[in-house]
């Protein structure tokens, strides 16, 4: 999402698709210095862009924060 990128960093994200599977690389990282470990253990939402992020939720583009990585991990 718009919201999660960091667009000072001018690497691209980028996706491979296999024939079973997919692989996306993503060269950025996570926002405030949080860690894999951080999301597992609670649910936490935050985003690099909170304007864009206020903006799609406003336009209903998307339902609510802090639902993906549950989902993800």
């Amino acid at each position: 999402m718009l919201f999660y990128r960091d667009f000072r960093d001018s690497e691209y994200v980028q996706v491979v698709i296999f024939k079973n599977r997919f692989k996306i690389r993503n060269p950025g990282s996570l926002y405030d210095g949080l860690t894999i470990e951080d999301l597992r253990e609670r649910n936490i939402s935050k985003r690099w862009n909170p304007l864009v992020a206020k903006l799609l939720l406003r336009i209903n583009y998307v339902e609510s924060w802090g639902h993906g990585m549950p989902l993800i991990l």
